[in-house]
């Protein structure tokens, strides 16, 4: 037998201490690289969903903001409407801006799938409306009366069968009962609708997480509400019929231009940003109408801006 010959047979089995250490360090830059790829591929699908949830935010939020504006004065005379500020007969509009940077937009228009008719005349010690039906109105709704040429608000304090009450137990309602009405009042063919008062901002009390918010039936009555996630800024501007833009309209200079009655259209920008920072992104908050820039960060963004064209102002 050739024990040398199986001796060098016997040698040659197995592998080195190099080998298994060689092999080692070829699979754990292997399992390195499949590990990176996994982690670049997770940080991309994270960057893509939070990108794509930012522009659903900033897309749905510009077409219910928009959708408001174009109804903002739909059953008011000259888009105002006369209201009791607590002393007598004041006016209010159907659209306004509050520039606090970010902006606050109120807007008012009639609810034409909520009204009545009245079908009798209402005498003036009466705080009740005789009407065709009640349908919808519920008490505390704002509502609105209107003949073609006058608009008054009231909120209805109770709703009986065919009767609209607005007490003077509601501030809003004055005492009397006609105080703010036309001097001929409201009679029969006239409508009454139920207002849509809403107000839009941008709640920047927590910074981590600004938030658009809506206010349904206008600014201090109710609470208002989240309406889209991670909305940073809300610029308006008006555009005259002279073509002049500003951020406000004054009808007490006396100039007789850039009034509310010179609106034509109104432009909204909408920012948006990503829920998370990215911290292999630089980014900043840019300026944005009056609004000033912000500093350095590592947010993602969005800006869309349109213009919208009103209906029922300017008139």
């Amino acid at each position: 037998m050739d024990y040398k010959k199986m001796s060098k047979s016997s040698n040659s089995k197995g592998i080195t201490l190099i080998e298994l250490v060689v092999a080692m360090f070829i699979v754990g830059i292997v399992s390195i690289a499949i590990f990176m790829a996994f982690k670049s591929q997770q940080r991309s699908y994270l960057i893509q969903n939070q990108v794509a949830e930012m522009q659903q935010n900033i897309r749905a939020s510009m077409d219910i903001i928009t959708r408001d504006i174009r109804m903002a004065g739909f059953g008011f005379k000259a888009g105002k409407v006369s209201y009791w500020d607590g002393n007598g007969k004041a006016f209010i509009n159907a659209f306004s801006i509050i520039n606090n940077n970010p902006d606050r937009i109120d807007v008012l228009f009639a609810d034409a799938s909520v009204n009545t008719t009245i079908r009798d005349e209402m005498p003036k010690p009466s705080a009740i409306f005789k009407v065709d039906s009640t349908a919808g109105f519920e008490p505390n709704d704002l509502a609105i009366i209107t003949d073609g040429d006058n608009t008054t608000l009231i909120q209805i304090t109770q709703v009986q069968t065919k009767h609209l009450v607005h007490a003077p137990s509601s501030p809003v309602n004055p005492p009397g009962g006609h105080n703010i009405f036309p001097d001929d009042g409201y009679g029969i063919g006239d409508k009454i609708y139920k207002l849509k008062y809403i107000s839009y901002d941008v709640d920047s009390s927590d910074p981590d997480h600004p938030t658009l918010r809506v206010d349904s039936d206008g600014p201090g009555v109710g609470a208002y509400q989240p309406l889209a996630d991670n909305i940073e800024d809300l610029q308006v501007v008006i555009i005259f019929a002279d073509g002049h833009e500003a951020n406000t309209y004054d009808d007490t200079d006396g100039d007789d231009t850039n009034d509310y009655d010179d609106i034509r259209s109104i432009r909204i920008t909408i920012l948006a940003r990503t829920d998370r920072q990215d911290p292999d992104f630089n980014g900043q908050r840019p300026a944005i109408e009056d609004h000033a820039g912000g500093g350095s960060d590592h947010y993602r963004r969005r800006l869309l801006s349109s213009i919208i064209r009103v209906r029922n102002l300017g008139l």
